[in-house]
């Protein structure tokens, strides 16, 4: 870094109240603080529990936990996303929207030199006066929001985007959510597009080699810069697979553990906590079916959009065959599979070569410091100007 730019600062987080969204801004905090930098990171209290071990930098890192205030939608006691069905969760978003003058009374006191938010699209109100720069932090795929999430498409209130705009009847399904109330009085697109057009600056978690393109769309259409972040991976586990896992898959070749011919009296169903990525980096795992696995089954509307990515653009993965009501059957997964873990497989060999090409890019020593610091020069420039 230059010498005019590398002072350090001060910042705070506030994250959309899901594990999914306060865990890579946590990621992305330990990664800041691991250069010297505080962060203040605020989040429902219940939240505090699952993620203060995920903390690398406790004295730098401080936690501000939030009464999440109650709205008559919502179960008593909600505080995250994981606690309610996801149609619940416009309500609480009209209850974080609340916290709005928790939030402003602590940011007065400690005049952050930047803030990072996604949905609280207010922010940028209460930050203004105080000389405190945004950045609205996006961990969705660039191509999630490209496609939806710019001004461009015209979304209103009950005008979804229609099968002919996005070329796809399962995809204009889900995304009608889009134009519906998603707190008191605005929608999830103009609660974003807001949020993305107030800020000083848009954060995307993502690499100029995997969606360059489309970050320099979504940076035309707000007309502001956009930063890169690059998928922001948490530290290695220092620890090792529990001797049951690790005894279990070691009874198979490599690369041939999937869920055909293992289930029936080899197979195992667990219901607790696993050493999910230990387990996915054992050499006998061959297979990996989840929303954006080797195999996928996209559910919710920026799964189907990360699909049009992962699957039709990087060729990473094999989207299970659905009807057209959207419903998959036993066999379409079975033939998904079969097509990834058969070694005379053109698909699964292709998918396979390119997941090997991708890892050794994201996990090279120098690609993902190289971005981050990259990234704070760029928070740092800004911060110089007037």
């Amino acid at each position: 870094m230059s010498e005019g730019t590398n002072s350090k600062f001060h910042t705070a987080m506030f994250p959309w109240s899901a594990v999914g969204r306060m865990t890579p801004f946590l990621h992305l905090s330990n990664e800041i603080a691991k250069r010297d930098h505080n962060i203040s990171f605020f989040l429902p209290r219940k939240a505090l529990i699952l993620l203060e071990n995920l903390n690398l930098h406790p004295n730098l890192i401080t936690f501000h936990p939030l009464t999440i205030p109650s709205v008559a939608t919502l179960p008593l006691g909600t505080e995250t996303a994981s606690d309610i069905p996801i149609s619940d969760t416009p309500s609480l978003a009209a209850a974080m929207d609340l916290n709005r003058p928790q939030l402003e009374v602590s940011l007065q006191a400690m005049r952050p030199d930047f803030i990072f938010y996604d949905t609280a699209y207010w922010i940028p109100q209460v930050t203004r006066p105080l000389g405190i720069r945004t950045v609205c932090d996006n961990v969705v795929s660039a191509a999630a929001i490209a496609i939806v999430l710019v001004p461009a498409p015209e979304v209103t209130l009950g005008k979804p985007l229609t099968e002919e705009e996005l070329g796809s009847h399962l995809e204009a399904q889900s995304l009608i959510f889009v134009s519906l109330p998603f707190g008191d009085n605005i929608t999830f697109h103009g609660r974003t597009t807001t949020a993305m057009r107030e800020c000083d600056t848009i954060a995307m978690r993502t690499s100029q080699e995997i969606e360059g393109n489309l970050c320099a769309y979504i940076s035309s259409q707000y007309g502001k810069p956009v930063f890169l972040t690059c998928p922001v991976l948490p530290e290695p586990a220092m620890e090792t697979l529990d001797e049951k896992w690790a005894e279990w898959l070691s009874r198979f070749e490599p690369g041939s553990v999937g869920f055909e011919k293992r289930v029936q009296g080899r197979g195992v169903v667990h219901g607790g906590w696993v050493q999910q990525p230990l387990i996915l980096s054992h050499p006998s795992v061959g297979c990996f079916v989840n929303h954006c696995g080797f195999v996928m089954v996209p559910y919710l509307a920026d799964q189907i959009l990360n699909k049009r990515l992962l699957a039709d653009e990087l060729k990473v993965g094999i989207e299970v065959e659905r009807e057209e009501s959207g419903w998959f059957s036993k066999e379409s997964l079975c033939t998904a599979i079969e097509n990834v873990m058969d070694e005379k497989s053109e698909v699964g060999t292709l998918v396979k070569t390119n997941h090997a090409k991708w890892r050794e890019v994201l996990v090279s020593p120098n690609f993902m410091t190289g971005y981050i610091d990259r990234f704070i020069q760029n928070l740092q420039e800004l911060q110089m100007k007037s």
